[in-house]
């Protein structure tokens, strides 16, 4: 990728109606709190100007949070936000959140009580976000491990954190590579909550809220399809990827008050799903190789890397990365119909 480019739709699109683009960025900058602050983070390399990519969005009232990893360095802020009234201006500075001084990671005294490296986050009904941080930064060039991976839950009415969770060593591997989170409240219960982490190295992790307790489930629809894991760079090479689950969404749910997870590897084409009830329950989860379904084919060269649910008419819309377009899917027509590209 050429550029960090983000788009934020202020339309759910319905049958043919387009999507609007609110905002974009080309060049990320940051809500410094003056200029001469601006200046030593230059200078120090805390903040290097076109290494900034954001990798997550989600909102809450007027509030739009942004996930930035710190794939490399000069990343001053990972969890950030900006307010739907900035709309005056394409391209908005990112205001860091809660605080500057909760994404400062310059200080290796706080190492494992600082926010590392935000990969994706969340915002549930119970107006809490949930952030997933991997730990590790400068993952596209030296991989540095500063702190396992970990989730930081916030209480958005008042901007405290709420509770910091660190996975268990059993949870995950030395080369995992968790890149999403969906949050599940429970038959509408916000301390009956789930969380569930895709590990692209072919895992998924379920955190029980409520228990505060998680474990990792293995399943060989969570692998990548070689034969999708060739791709063309904007600038024409030839690479291979193997990251294996990393889209995901929430069905609407059911009688029962579950719902289906929707997930696909980004190297592949191929759409799967399982019922929350049987994530839910470990036992179940571990043991129910069938109860994870093939739902169908997206079409030739349709690689996703995030999708969600339309909840009023079951449309799922998911990136097309190597399209560079945003398309859509009726779930409740036969898998075989033809995706709609929509931008």
């Amino acid at each position: 990728m050429n550029c960090a480019l983000l788009m934020f739709f202020i339309s759910v699109c319905k049958a043919q109606k387009h999507f609007k683009e609110q905002f974009s960025w080309w060049n990320i900058d940051y809500d410094f709190p003056n200029g001469e602050e601006k200046r030593k983070f230059i200078e120090s390399g805390a903040y290097v100007q076109g290494n900034s990519l954001i990798s997550s969005i989600d909102k809450w009232y007027d509030k739009i949070f942004l996930a930035v990893p710190r794939l490399k360095n000069g990343v001053p802020s990972t969890l950030n936000y900006i307010s739907t009234a900035d709309a005056y201006t394409k391209a908005p500075n990112l205001k860091p959140y809660p605080s500057w001084d909760f994404n400062e990671n310059t200080n290796k005294t706080l190492k494992g009580k600082k926010m590392v490296s935000v990969i994706s986050l969340y915002v549930d009904k119970c107006s809490r976000l949930w952030a997933l941080d991997t730990g590790i930064v400068e993952e596209l060039k030296i991989k540095k491990s500063e702190s396992p991976p970990s989730l930081h839950i916030f209480n958005l009415n008042d901007d405290k954190i709420i509770r910091r969770y660190v996975l268990k060593e059993e949870d995950y591997k030395w080369d995992s590579r968790f890149t999403n989170i969906v949050v599940e409240n429970s038959h509408g219960n916000c301390e009956y909550s789930y969380a569930y982490l895709a590990d692209s190295k072919n895992g998924l992790v379920v955190y029980n809220w409520d228990r505060n307790k998680s474990y990792q489930i293995k399943h060989n629809y969570f692998s990548f399809e070689p034969i999708w894991g060739i791709l063309k760079t904007g600038s024409g090479r030839t690479i291979q990827v193997d990251n294996g689950i990393q889209g995901m969404a929430l069905f609407m749910m059911d009688l029962e008050g579950y719902r289906k997870l929707f997930f696909n590897p980004m190297a592949g084409i191929n759409e799967f799903s399982v019922s929350t009830k049987i994530l839910q329950n470990k036992t179940w989860a571990m043991d129910s190789i069938d109860d994870f379904h093939f739902v169908g084919e997206r079409g030739l060269n349709s690689q996703s890397s995030a999708s969600i649910f339309d909840q009023d008419t079951g449309v799922l819309f998911y990136t097309a990365f190597t399209k560079n377009c945003i398309m859509c899917w009726n779930s409740f027509r036969l898998p075989q119909n033809i995706p709609q590209n929509l931008f």
